[in-house]
């Protein structure tokens, strides 16, 4: 029996927006007592979603990754620190990318920011502000066909008059 596919439906889609979209690329590193868990990186998005202003949909291709250093001389307790590397691109549709990408930088280099993480997570964690970096695209995705148009209609109209 062959598989069976539900027919296409005839529903209203939604508009393409005029406006821009900003794309910030954002990474960072973190010290930390422990190693991430899927459990904390999911957390720590959450968090700073929350901190920033922004809507979790908003972020993509949010990683976490980590390095250890072991601490030999240190006492058995602390036997390593834990440097987590964040990563992730916010999409915002805004007017001003330099606003964005201000906020996500005090933000992130924030105290606030630091005990709102470790109180999530139940770990200690220092944000090492000098690894904040940010890169901001901005971008149109929609150019509205009668705008074409009118362009092409008016570009044809003065060519036209020349002759």
């Amino acid at each position: 029996m062959l598989p069976t596919t539900s027919l296409p439906t005839m529903a209203p889609t939604m508009l393409p927006s005029v406006a821009e979209t900003a794309t910030i690329a954002v990474s960072f590193d973190m010290s930390s007592s422990a190693a991430p868990t899927e459990s904390d990186k999911a957390t720590l998005k959450t968090t700073i979603a929350s901190e920033l202003g922004f809507d979790e949909s908003a972020f993509k291709g949010f990683t976490v990754t980590f390095t250890a250093t072991r601490r030999l001389r240190s006492s058995p307790r602390l036997l390593a620190t834990y440097t987590w590397s964040v990563s992730f691109k916010l999409f915002s549709t805004t007017s001003s990318t330099t606003q964005i990408t201000s906020t996500v930088e005090d933000g992130l280099s924030s105290s606030s920011f630091e005990e709102s993480v470790e109180s999530a997570l139940s770990v200690t964690v220092s944000v090492d502000t000098s690894t904040i970096a940010t890169v901001s695209l901005t971008r149109s995705h929609f150019c509205p066909l009668y705008l074409l148009q009118n362009s092409f209609a008016g570009l044809v109209k003065v060519v036209g008059d020349r002759e």
